[in-house]
């Protein structure tokens, strides 16, 4: 077994709701994006309401989502990237680390496309592992959030 295979991350299981193998709006250039399932928030402009419920989607491990993406890695290598969103990427802290953490090791630019919502704590060793933040600000005021 190559080093590769026997990474830690490998092991770590996350809750996909499906993959999108050329996003074209989620981060710079063409987009191999994870859409992983469950977010807290109930937004009334939510565009994937389908992704709400935690115990929805599939169950997947690190490896199983690197064996979809390099699929697509004649496409997306050079000058686009992987992109996880949601759901909401944070209610899945761990899984969602371990995924970036293997992307960038194999050389992929990681975007996570997050409302902030979930384990902030955690936050930082996701962080650790991702070129770009798409901050999705759902609204400026605390009323406007409540509100909707």
């Amino acid at each position: 077994m190559d080093a590769q295979m026997q990474t830690p991350e490998n092991g770590v299981k996350g809750r996909i709701h499906s993959f999108l193998s050329m996003g074209a709006v989620d981060g710079p250039g063409l987009r191999y994006v994870v859409f992983l399932q469950g977010c807290p928030l109930r937004c009334a402009c939510c565009h994937n309401p389908d992704t709400w419920d935690a115990a929805g989607g599939t169950e997947y491990t690190v490896e199983d989502v690197l064996r979809r993406v390099r699929r697509c890695k004649p496409y997306i290598y050079e000058s686009g990237g992987v992109t996880v969103t949601g759901g909401e990427p944070l209610a899945q802290p761990v899984f969602t680390a371990a995924l970036l953490k293997a992307l960038r090791a194999e050389g992929y630019h990681t975007a996570l496309d997050t409302s902030g919502a979930g384990a902030l704590a955690a936050a930082r060793e996701v962080l650790a592992h991702t070129d770009l933040v798409l901050a999705d600000l759902k609204f400026s005021s605390e009323e406007g959030y409540r509100a909707h």
